[in-house]
C-alpha cells in the first residue's frame, strides 16, 4: 500500500509536517510529528508492519524543503543568467570586470569609454598601479581638439578651437601667394600674435599629448560617480553619457571655419 504524502501530513493529527519535528519510522519509513510518535509509543501503522499490506514510504520533500529546494534552484539559475550574459571582452582580455580603477569599475568604465576601451583601461591601470599621471596619446597631440570633443570632453575642446580660430584669423592676414616677398612687411603686432598663439597651440597640444589620458580618466570617473549618484547606473547611461561621438569633431571643424571667415570679413 502506497500512502500519498506530498503534502507532508501526519498520519496521527492529519496536521502538516516540518523538517525540525518530524520522525520516521524505522520500519517503514512512515513519518510522524515527534510528539504524536511518542505519545501513540509505536508507528500509526505498526499494525501492519510484516504484513501484505505494510505500507511503503518514499521520501518526500517537506514544506519547508520544498522552499530550501527552490530558493537553490532560483540562485543556481541566477548565477548560471550572470555567467552567460558576462561580456567575453573582460575574460578574452584578462580583465577583473569588477576591479577597481579609482571610482569607477573595469565595466563601468569600458561601458562608458566604448570604442578603444581596451587602450585606455589598460592605461588608467597602469596609473593607478605606478600612481602616474603621464601617457601618450597621439590624437590628443596632433589633434587635440578633435580628439577632446569626440570623448566628450567639451571645456578643453572649446578653448582650443578659439585658439585654433584665432590663429587662423591671424594668418588669413597674410598673402600666401606673395609671403616670401611680404613677411617683412607684416605689422609687427600681427606678427607677434601669430607667434604667441603658434606658441601657446604647441604648448596646449604637448600637455594634451601627456597628460591627455588622465584628463580622460579624471572625467570618466567624475561622470560615472555622477550618474551612479542620480541613479542612472546601468550599462545604457553609461554609453549614452560617454562612448565616441563622430560627429562632433565635423562640426567643430566647420564651426571654426565658419567664425574665421565671418570675423575676417568683417576685419578686412
Amino acid at each position: 500500500m502506497n500512502i500519498d504524502l506530498e503534502n507532508g501530513i501526519c498520519p496521527v493529527c492529519k496536521a502538516k509536517l516540518f523538517t525540525d519535528e518530524v520522525a520516521f519510522c524505522p520500519e517503514c519509513g512512515a513519518p510522524h510529528h515527534k510528539k504524536c510518535f511518542n505519545s501513540l509509543g509505536h508507528c500509526f501503522y505498526a499494525d501492519s508492519h510484516g504484513k501484505e499490506n505494510q505500507p511503503q514510504f518514499e521520501k518526500v520533500p517537506l514544506p519547508n524543503e520544498n522552499v530550501e529546494e527552490e530558493t537553490k534552484n532560483a540562485e543556481s539559475e541566477k548565477e548560471k543568467e550572470k555567467a552567460s550574459s558576462e561580456n567575453p571582452f573582460f575574460k578574452i582580455n584578462g580583465l577583473d570586470p569588477n576591479e577597481d580603477l579609482g571610482g569607477a569599475s573595469v565595466k563601468e568604465t569600458a561601458s562608458f569609454i566604448g570604442y578603444n576601451a581596451l587602450r585606455y583601461i589598460k592605461i588608467f591601470k597602469r596609473m593607478k598601479a605606478k600612481n602616474s599621471k603621464v601617457s601618450w596619446n597621439w590624437l590628443g597631440f596632433l589633434f587635440p581638439e578633435y580628439w577632446l570633443i569626440s570623448r566628450k570632453m567639451y571645456a578643453p575642446a572649446i578653448l582650443r578651437s578659439i585658439l585654433s580660430a584665432l590663429s587662423l584669423i591671424c594668418v588669413n592676414f597674410v598673402n600666401y601667394d606673395t609671403f616670401a616677398q611680404n613677411i617683412l612687411n607684416i605689422n609687427s603686432i600681427l606678427l607677434d600674435w601669430i607667434l604667441i598663439l603658434a606658441g601657446i597651440s604647441l604648448a596646449f597640444n604637448i600637455i594634451i599629448g601627456l597628460f591627455g589620458d588622465y584628463f580622460y580618466k579624471n572625467h570618466t570617473v567624475s561622470k560615472i560617480k555622477s550618474l551612479k549618484e542620480e541613479g542612472n547606473s546601468s550599462e545604457v547611461d553609461y554609453i549614452r553619457a560617454g562612448s565616441v561621438n563622430i560627429f562632433l569633431p565635423i562640426l567643430l571643424y566647420f564651426g571654426i571655419e565658419a567664425f574665421a571667415t565671418i570675423v575676417l570679413m568683417f576685419l578686412k
